[in-house]
């Protein structure tokens, strides 16, 4: 045997080609095929990842993951390889491996959602059915300039602006701006004063992440996210430095930088700044008499800085993040009224720290974060009512605790969760009855189980919360339910949830003035029980690769919050029942071999006032500035180190005042974009040129906002190659 010979002792030369053959032969023997086997799943839900595509490079080999999730590669040469996952719809892993003689290596791999990149926009298979989630590597590509920007790509989603440069809100399938909680870091966005999440001051340039999850999630994530709840991760910094500096019409001008580090304990930094003249010259509406008007007061200026840190702390990931954030900017007003001398002021700090542990049973999150903002309106000479000075500052603090475990046989996962909030506010805009401290308490539980059937995946997962209302003294329930089916490459979802927002401090204890009053009796807005059908599927035909996703809903809304005004037309908030039904999708097709991508959205939301709600008992009457109907179009064409995108957006026609009349007619608007990544050895150089509303559309979404039409951003962006 090959032992023997290997201990052969080498007795002259007679004996040295024969010593030499043996070693040769005693190491070839030696060698003995390994194997490499394991389990691919999801990363956020431990679900099997069929069709995954496991590959070891330097050998060309690969296998195919079953409907368990499991792959096994035989036949393996002893060595180091490097080992890659793919699979359409999550991200590319890719690990070292080291195949030993003889033996069989297990590697589980868990696999994170990301979308699809088709168009910057897909659908993530997150423990929340039917979330779209926009990464980093979209928001560079995408032009944005502000969070919603980003946003306003999302499906269901209508981004409200009143100007260039000016505040940014956002409504889901057809809500109330208030009625949709904005997360940055896990701490609230919303405004306690006026309910509503300005993202405009939020540059794209601070984002790591973007996620929707529409529809009714006041049972996960309490108050205000009656209509959805949009989570925004803002960034670690980069792992190479990077500089962009980028410059556009109206005087726009922007710079940022961006550095950090990886390693045990890791960091990041960014500093930014950016500006904008505003003004143009446009047509008044014939509605308001004609004529030509000049939009003025419209400037903005703003700069921030953030800084991160993240390592290994007590067995879990310890991330520390911070920013600040200032601006200055006009508020121009109506183009038929303008308000020449209109001036806001904001600045912003907040802090985070997140700590998860992942263990073999169980997991466990817990996070504080705190943001201090301040804002001041003025306006010395108004077009109508008195001036005015206020000044609003919030301080917040948020805790959240997270224990889930539980994974045995049919159960997937148990976990229950607290949050704790605490909100200081000075605002010299409300009344003296106005609640200068909130409290707010929140305790929810969930559980999952499942189990499969042949090749096809079953699961229903349930959500329960309390949430203390500090002003009425009361604790408010909230469900879902959700049954999914998982067979192959398609997803069937059905859920059931509840949902409700709190009137803000705004609409209860303003301070009166002219043409506008509080409304101290207002009513929680509810969602008693909404439905939703989503489905989910992916393809491939050849060499074309699809990606489907629609959900269909139904969720009444009970005291929906409206300004509306009396016959005196002095307006005031009031409680309105409203019927709420619609559905949105998108198919998104990918070409690779022709890089080509294509996708094709819409959304259709009928938010229409309840007979019984009165609004001169007209049922069919869509609330106001609600479109029915918005559709985008999109193309992406990358050719080598280029890359072009078109897109068009359709909106529909719009309701100024709660009655069938005067409606706003449809309209389109055309973007366009082109890039080009350079490689100049140590660094690298993307350059991009985007061109909105291409053909000069003016209309608006909002009467008496003019848009400026036509305008262009020209974007550089060099960063050091890893």
């Amino acid at each position: 045997g090959w032992g023997f010979s290997c201990l052969v002792p080498r007795v002259g030369a007679v004996y040295a080609a024969a010593m030499l053959l043996s070693s040769a032969v005693c190491a070839a023997a030696a060698q003995s095929p390994g194997e490499l086997l394991g389990r691919v799943t999801d990363a956020e839900t431990g679900a099997p990842v069929q069709a995954a595509s496991v590959e070891l490079l330097e050998l060309d080999r690969r296998a195919l993951s079953d409907a368990a999730g499991a792959y096994r590669l035989r036949g393996l040469e002893p060595g180091h390889y490097t080992m890659r996952v793919l699979r359409l719809g999550y991200a590319e892993a890719t690990r070292p491996v080291e195949i030993e003689n003889g033996r069989a290596r297990r590697m589980d791999l868990a696999l994170a959602p990301v979308p699809v990149p088709i168009a910057g926009l897909a659908v993530v298979g997150a423990r929340e059915q039917g979330s779209v989630r926009i990464v980093r590597a979209a928001v560079e590509g995408s032009g944005a300039r502000t969070a919603a920007d980003l946003v306003a790509r999302l499906p269901g989603v209508v981004v409200r602006r009143t100007s260039e440069g000016g505040p940014e809100t956002v409504s889901i399938r057809g809500s109330g701006t208030d009625a949709v909680l904005v997360l940055l870091d896990g701490v609230a966005l919303n405004d306690p004063v006026t309910g509503e999440a300005d993202l405009s001051a939020l540059a794209a340039d601070e984002i790591e992440a973007v996620t929707l999850l529409p529809g009714a999630q006041s049972a996960r994530y309490g108050p205000r996210a009656e209509a959805g709840v949009i989570l925004v991760e803002t960034r670690r910094g980069a792992a190479q430095p990077e500089l962009v500096v980028a410059g556009g019409s109206l005087g726009a001008w922007a710079a940022s930088a961006a550095w950090g580090a990886g390693g045990r304990v890791g960091w990041g930094a960014g500093v930014r700044a950016q500006g904008l003249g505003g003004g143009f010259d446009f047509e008044l509406p014939p509605e308001v008499g004609g004529g030509r008007g000049r939009r003025r007061n419209a400037d903005l200026g703003e700069h921030g800085v953030f800084g991160s840190a993240f390592a290994d702390v007590a067995g879990g990931e310890l991330r520390v993040r911070g920013g600040f954030e200032a601006m200055r900017r006009g508020l121009p007003g109506k183009g038929f009224a303008p308000s020449p001398r209109a001036r806001q002021e904001l600045e912003r700090a907040r802090a985070s720290a997140v700590w998860d542990r992942l263990g073999p049973g169980a997991a466990t999150h817990l996070s504080l974060a705190g943001i201090r903002r301040t804002v001041r309106v003025r306006d010395p000479a108004p077009p109508f009512g008195l001036p005015y000075d206020d000044s609003v500052a919030v301080e917040s603090i948020d805790l959240e605790a997270h224990l889930e475990g539980g994974r045995r046989g049919m159960v997937r996962g148990l976990g229950t969760g607290l949050d704790l909030a605490w909100h200081r506010i000075r605002a010299s805009n409300l009344s003296s009855s106005a609640p200068r401290d909130r409290r707010v308490a929140g305790l929810f539980a969930h559980g999952a189980a499942g189990g499969r059937l042949g090749e096809t995946d079953l699961s229903l997962a349930a959500l329960l919360r309390a949430d203390f209302d500090d002003l009425r003294h009361e604790w408010v329930l909230n469900r879902a339910l959700t049954a999914s089916v998982h067979a192959g490459p398609v997803n069937v979802h059905v859920a059931n949830r509840s949902g409700y927002s709190p009137p803000s401090l705004g609409d209860q204890f303003f301070q009166e003035a002219v043409g506008v009053t509080p409304n101290p009796e207002l009513r929680a807005e509810r969602v008693p029980s909404e439905i939703e059908l989503g489905v989910r599927a992916e393809a491939r035909t050849g060499p074309v690769r699809t990606a489907v996703r629609a959900a269909a809903y139904r969720g009444d809304v009970r005291d929906m919050i409206i300004w509306a005004p009396d016959f005196r037309f002095v307006w005031r908030p009031e409680n309105f029942d409203v019927k709420r039904r619609g559905f949105e999708g998108d198919v998104a097709l990918q070409l690779p071999a022709a890089d080509l991508h294509v996708s094709l959205g819409h959304s259709y939301a009928r938010v229409t006032y309840d007979r019984a709600g009165g609004a001169q008992g007209a049922e069919a009457v869509q609330v106001l500035y609600r479109p029915r109907n918005v559709t985008v179009l999109r193309a992406e064409w990358a050719p080598g180190a280029w890359r072009l995108e078109a897109e068009a957006r359709g909106t529909g026609a719009r309701n100024t005042v709660p009655a069938a009349v005067n409606r706003l007619p449809p309209f389109w608007t055309v973007a366009a974009a082109a890039r080009h990544e350079w490689d100049l050895g140590d660094y690298a150089l993307d350059t991009a040129l985007r061109v909105d509303r291409l053909f000069d559309e003016r209309a608006t979404l909002i009467f008496g906002f003019p848009d400026p039409g036509r305008v262009f951003r020209v974007e550089v962006r060099v960063r050091r190659q890893p």
